[in-house]
């Protein structure tokens, strides 16, 4: 598949995630994403791999996150952060209050952060395998995980201490 025709195919999809991230300058992120996205070298090898959206999205992340990005440049400071969040994946069960503790942090991690924990936990793909298929640094990935994981405990911990 060519980068226009999978441009066509995703446009929507990619304005959606971005309006997510970017808020009201979703249009504005999604432009820049996109721009740097035909930039890279291996970009028919991305799309062809099947991880393009999720190449995307981290590429919208990381222009999101910078302070030196160019989409950082013309519109820090004018993004609305609580966009950033996605709405619960996951819905509430009622019989475990630890089960409980547990979606109510998940649906609170970035959706960055919850697709690479949902990816590596749920779907038991190695950091390794991921690095690969999306030619994102494992370092990246994995730095990633983690911090997703320390995130989790902690506001488990938090959640539980507030229902007792």
């Amino acid at each position: 598949m060519t980068v226009n025709n999978w441009i066509d195919q995703n446009f929507e999809e990619l304005g959606r995630i971005s309006k997510k991230i970017g808020g009201r300058h979703g249009e504005d992120l999604r432009q820049e994403c996109l721009l740097i996205l035909l930039e890279k070298e291996n970009v028919d090898e991305i799309i062809d791999s099947g991880a393009a959206i999720y190449y995307y999205t981290r590429i919208l992340l990381n222009q999101f996150r910078s302070n030196t990005s160019a989409f950082a440049k013309n519109y820090r400071g004018l993004v609305d952060l609580p966009s950033y969040y996605d709405e619960a994946d996951v819905a509430e069960p009622d019989d475990s209050q630890l089960l409980s503790a547990v979606v109510k942090a998940v649906n609170r991690l970035p959706n960055y952060d919850r697709m690479i924990v949902n990816i590596k936990v749920l779907d038991g793909t190695s950091i390794c395998k991921l690095s690969r298929e999306t030619n994102i640094p494992r370092n990246s990935l994995s730095l990633t995980y983690n911090r997703a994981k320390q995130f989790l405990r902690t506001e488990i911990k938090s959640i539980l201490n507030e229902e007792q």
